[in-house]
């Protein structure tokens, strides 16, 4: 498991892993030793295969989500979806698809994309993005939840 930077972390989320990696660290298993902990990290610690620990503000970006360009160098996305579930996602437009990694608040991508980030922020129930390239802002979009068929059409 790796564990997040701080600066990718809420404080609930710092305190959870620091929880973790002690329940990690002194070699303990089991219910005995999980049932001090909080509900977080015992989850935590079921899931302790996944690559990351999902901040709880992030479990509600698990889903499939509309993207709107709203500034810089990304074309008009028109038709172009992602996907979050839980740890991994893949954004696709047509039928090319994308893989990245849910890390903290961002989504890392995989393959030939390496180099690509997107940082979001919550915003109600959309998310604000920021699209990097090596660490340089070149774009900002918004992710709006696809809820019903109506979605599709607009």
């Amino acid at each position: 498991m790796t564990e997040l930077p701080e600066n990718l972390r809420c404080a609930e989320c710092a305190r959870e892993v620091d929880e973790f990696t002690a329940i990690a660290e002194s070699g303990a298993s089991g219910a005995t030793a999980a049932a001090s902990f909080s509900p977080s990290a015992r989850n935590a610690l079921d899931a302790s295969s996944r690559a990351t620990f999902l901040c709880p503000q992030l479990r509600d970006l698990d889903g499939e989500w509309r993207v709107r360009r709203e500034s810089g160098l990304l074309p008009p996305m028109f038709g172009v979806r992602k996907v979050v579930a839980g740890d991994h996602g893949w954004t696709t437009l047509g039928p090319v698809r994308a893989g990245f990694d849910v890390v903290g608040n961002e989504l890392r991508y995989r393959g030939a994309l390496r180099g690509f980030v997107d940082v979001l922020e919550r915003d109600g129930n959309e998310w604000r993005g920021r699209a990097l390239l090596r660490g340089r802002e070149y774009g900002r979009f918004r992710l709006m939840p696809i809820s019903d068929e109506s979605d599709e059409i607009r």
